[in-house]
C-alpha cells in the first residue's frame, strides 16, 4: 500500500485534472491488500474535501508559461471509476464461496446428513470428508449421531462414543467431534 499525493501550486483546471487522475488510480488499484481494502474507502472520502478546496482555486492565468491541464471528463463518466465495483463484486463473492465451502464441510454435518470421503476409502488415516446429498451415489455414510468433545477421549474411544448407536459401521473423528455413520440407504 502506498499513499500518493501531488504537491504543488495548482490552478483550478490543473488541480481538478490531478484530483480526477489520482482518484481513478485509487479506484482501480486501491483494493489489492487486506489493509488497502479498509483504507481506500477512507482515503476516497477524505479526498472529497480536497476536491472542494480545488474548486476554490483561481482559474488558469492566460499567457502562463505552461498551458493548464485539461480537467477531462467528470469522475462518474470515466471508465476507471468502475474500479469502485471491485469490492462490491468481490466481497460478496468471497462470502458466498466461504458459505458454500462451509456448507459442504464435515463440520456442518448433523444427524440425518450424508457424507463422503473424497479419498474414496472407508478406512483412512487422513480422510477428506464432505457433506453430500443422501441421494448422491457417492455418499458413503449417513450420520446417526454427532458426539462433541472428542478431544477429551483417548484414540480408540470411537467405539465407546458410538456404542449407543448399534447401526454405526464407520466413525469420523476430529479434535472437536465424532460422527457415527451408518451406510446410506
Amino acid at each position: 500500500m502506498r499513499f500518493v499525493t501531488q504537491p504543488g501550486p495548482f490552478c483550478r483546471d490543473c488541480g481538478t485534472a490531478t484530483y480526477r487522475r489520482l482518484t481513478v488510480e485509487s479506484a482501480l488499484m486501491g483494493w489489492y491488500g487486506f489493509v488497502s481494502v479498509l483504507v481506500t474507502p477512507v482515503i476516497l472520502v477524505q479526498n472529497i474535501g480536497a476536491a472542494k478546496r480545488i474548486k476554490q482555486l483561481s482559474a488558469p492565468i492566460p499567457g502562463s508559461p505552461r498551458a493548464p491541464l485539461d480537467p477531462g471528463k467528470p469522475l462518474v463518466r470515466r471508465p476507471g471509476m468502475l474500479g469502485l465495483l471491485i469490492p462490491v463484486v468481490i466481497g460478496p463473492l468471497l462470502v458466498w464461496a466461504f458459505v458454500a465451502i462451509e456448507a459442504r464441510s464435515a463440520n456442518s454435518a448433523e444427524v440425518g446428513d450424508c457424507v463422503v470421503n473424497l479419498t474414496g476409502k472407508t478406512e483412512d488415516d487422513r480422510p477428506k470428508v464432505e457433506k453430500v446429498s443422501c441421494s448422491d451415489p457417492a455418499a458413503m455414510g449417513k450420520v446417526v449421531a454427532r458426539v462433541g468433545g472428542s478431544r477429551q477421549f483417548p484414540s480408540p474411544a470411537e467405539d465407546f462414543l458410538c456404542s449407543g448407536h448399534p447401526t454405526t459401521e464407520f466413525v469420523y473423528t476430529t479434535d472437536d467431534f465424532t460422527l457415527c455413520l451408518e451406510p446410506p440407504r
